[in-house]
């Protein structure tokens, strides 16, 4: 079909089925033939799922064909389906992209919040054979092959990144990589896989720490004079070494497997119909935050895909790359990071962008 003629059928869709595209109608007909096929997303199946400690999953994926290959440090957007609700969360690819390109397999290194509405259905819902959806590659914390002596800064389940950075760059590695990996006394993840990795590789060491034994990061960051840290973990890791590089002029890339705290003079618990900006598909507009988003898009003729109105048929589902939005129904607040939400049941409570 041209994109023409693609172009056409949508709105012929949105005319008589009121949906965003036919793709998007035909959905529930087109799974019962592709499990998990959705319109937007890519497919997966699941390969094996193991247990690396006990609040620590390994998930091993075979994405479909057309899924585009990923570089070692980006994240995807995993959505199960649990009890009829869709559920998503981003997590770190922890495997390379040669093992994507020449065995078709990624693997996810999952730690369980037992606090949390995601992780600790995973047990549950994720066994072999079961197709699920992936988003495309995101993000930037990638490796830096131009750059010397790497300093890889890792907190807890903050080694996903590294550990797919190390696999993909230490056969090529012309400089020292060395890894200080902090967690708690006898919780670190892949001690193994790091270690057969430092017994084969001369350019790389790694340290197990605790703080503990060994203090706070900073402590440690002074013996590596001259060297690009990279740092994955809790915000109170990051926040050390981001200290420790701008006070010595050093660069330090990052990433975040938590938000980043929002700052303190923002009031998220009121919703008293101020206008905050939402950014769509690179789009802005002002917003109040007393009505649903869907409605803010209705009232000011964006088209986006919608159906129910009530929660329900998830047709109105689009992924929120940052900013903190409330569910009608409940008054949870989100997490300021990257995840899928509804429409017609989120409030804005912070600036927001969105992408459908």
């Amino acid at each position: 079909m041209t994109s023409k003629q693609t172009s056409w059928m949508n709105k012929l869709s949105r005319l008589v089925f009121h949906h965003q595209s036919i793709k998007g109608y035909l959905e529930p007909v087109i799974q019962v033939f592709k499990p998990a096929w959705r319109d937007g997303a890519f497919r997966a199946k699941v390969i094996a799922v193991s247990e690396l400690s006990e609040q620590v999953l390994a998930v091993e994926l075979k994405p479909e064909a057309k899924w585009p290959l990923h570089l070692a440090g980006q994240h995807i957007l995993l959505t199960v389906e649990n009890n009829g609700r869709l559920m998503s969360r981003t997590f770190t690819i922890a495997s390379s992209s040669e093992q994507a390109l020449h065995q078709g397999i990624i693997r996810l290194v999952i730690k369980q919040n037992a606090l949390g509405a995601f992780t600790p259905a995973l047990n549950s819902v994720l066994k072999p054979n079961l197709w699920l959806n992936i988003s495309r590659p995101m993000g930037d914390f990638t490796f830096d092959a131009n750059l010397q002596n790497h300093l890889f800064v890792a907190g807890g389940s903050g080694i996903t990144p590294f550990i797919a950075k190390l696999h993909e760059h230490l056969p090529r590695a012309k400089s020292p990589i060395t890894l200080l990996y902090f967690a708690k006394p006898h919780q670190h993840l892949l001690v193994d896989e790091l270690m057969t990795l430092a017994d084969h590789y001369p350019y790389f060491n790694v340290k197990f720490l605790n703080r503990v034994e060994h203090g706070d990061v900073s402590g440690q960051l002074s013996d590596y004079p001259n060297h690009h840290i990279s740092v994955c973990g809790p915000q109170s890791l990051y926040q050390q070494v981001a200290s420790y590089c701008e006070q010595n002029d050093i660069g330090c890339a990052s990433e975040h497997f938590a938000p980043l705290a929002w700052p303190s003079s923002t009031n998220i618990n009121d919703s008293d119909g101020e206008q905050v900006e939402v950014k769509h598909n690179g789009k802005a507009l002002l917003v109040d935050q007393a009505q649903s988003l869907l409605m803010h898009f209705k009232q000011k003729g964006i088209q986006v895909n919608s159906g129910c109105g009530m929660g329900i048929c998830h047709q109105c589902q689009c992924t929120k790359r940052r900013g903190i939005v409330r569910d009608m129904r409940t008054g949870k607040l989100s997490d300021m990071g990257e995840e899928l939400i509804q429409l017609c049941i989120s409030q804005a409570v912070t600036e927001v962008e969105l992408e459908s």
